[in-house]
């Protein structure tokens, strides 16, 4: 259940409609890879969406250096992606879930350097952390998206793992991605503030 007004707004857009696509932008804290993670795995696991699939997309912004580093690809980009092992466990209440799901098939991680070819059918797709994509990596996204699927976008203007690329094509122009989606009209969009954060008030100050 929603627990501020904003993220009300998230749930009446997305079940509002069978077919839009959902924006969910601002302040850390305020829940928006929780309701994300929730309502699009929700969907998968309901016999009468289209949807079959959720793929969560991040990017490798924090190592993008990685190909350097030992290890196979999927214990690189592991630190990553447990940010959702948690979300799955809270969400089920086993702490496997999402290997679980994702042997079965149910749920994909993807990271950005790897989505080339790719195109994403039946499925919930979510774009978390948009911020630390480049433009290019937000536009190879974006192109992925196939038949039957939705879009889930996340991202906080002020968190950007771009800062600390020495690659000087990594930027991010927010606002021309933001005057984007907002001309688009299959795109709802939620801006969260302050006021939504669902965490202890402990950071609320510094993150202003």
């Amino acid at each position: 259940r929603p627990k501020t007004q904003n993220q009300g707004f998230a749930f009446n857009f997305w079940y509002g409609s069978d077919d839009r696509h959902l924006a969910l932008l601002g302040s850390a804290g305020t829940g928006k890879s929780f309701l994300a993670v929730a309502m699009g795995i929700l969907d998968v696991i309901d016999s009468t969406t289209p949807q079959k699939k959720l793929v969560i997309v991040r990017s490798l912004a924090q190592g993008r250096q990685v190909g350097a580093l030992p290890g196979t690809l999927e214990e690189k980009a592991g630190p990553t992606f447990s940010i959702y092992k948690s979300l799955f466990a809270e969400l089920f209440g086993k702490a496997d879930t999402l290997m679980n799901m994702v042997e079965a098939g149910l749920v994909e991680l993807v990271d950005t350097s790897h989505i080339r070819g790719a195109t994403w059918n039946n499925a919930i797709v979510f774009v978390d952390e948009i911020t630390s994509m480049n433009d290019h990596e937000v536009d190879t996204v974006m192109t992925r998206i196939g038949e039957d699927s939705r879009v889930i976008i996340g991202g906080d203007q002020k968190q950007s793992d771009l800062v600390i690329s020495a690659n000087k094509a990594d930027k991010h122009n927010y606002q021309k991605f933001l005057a984007t989606i907002e001309r688009m009209p299959s795109i709802d969009i939620v801006k969260f503030i302050h006021n939504d954060i669902v965490r202890s008030g402990f950071g609320i100050v510094t993150g202003k």
